[in-house]
């Protein structure tokens, strides 16, 4: 978040500091999975290109 938000090139659509909920659409990992079992948090980002 920090990178991209810095990033002139980039604007978050969803606006400064805002993740993004997980796209239905999007499968959940075996990586996130696990991440979620030991208590990590899972974060979507959604930036576009100016």
């Amino acid at each position: 978040m920090r990178v991209l938000s810095a990033a002139a090139a980039f604007n978050n659509s969803l606006g400064e500091g805002v993740f993004m909920p997980r796209p239905e659409t999007r499968p959940l990992t075996k990586f996130e999975q696990r991440g979620e079992r030991l208590g990590h948090d899972v974060w979507d980002l959604l930036f576009i290109k100016k």
